[in-house]
């Protein structure tokens, strides 16, 4: 479990219980309906966001260009 703490648009003061939003580059997020208050508001992670960018395996052709250059 994350706890994060963070800052919203304010139109999400409104938001409905069990309704879901995605966070930009994070994942998707419902309103959690039991520890949610008018101060408060707490988001349950429903699907996160894969990052690709830091995982990517090196190609053919990189292993050929590296081959090249030593």
């Amino acid at each position: 479990m994350s706890i994060v703490e963070g800052v919203v648009e304010p139109s999400l003061a409104n938001a409905e219980a069990e309704k879901g939003f995605q966070f930009e580059r994070t994942g998707y997020f419902c309103v959690d309906s039991k520890d949610s208050s008018s101060d408060k508001l707490v988001f349950n992670r429903t699907v996160g966001l894969r990052d690709t960018w830091l995982k990517s395996a090196p190609t053919k052709r990189n292993s050929i260009q590296k081959c090249q250059l030593d």
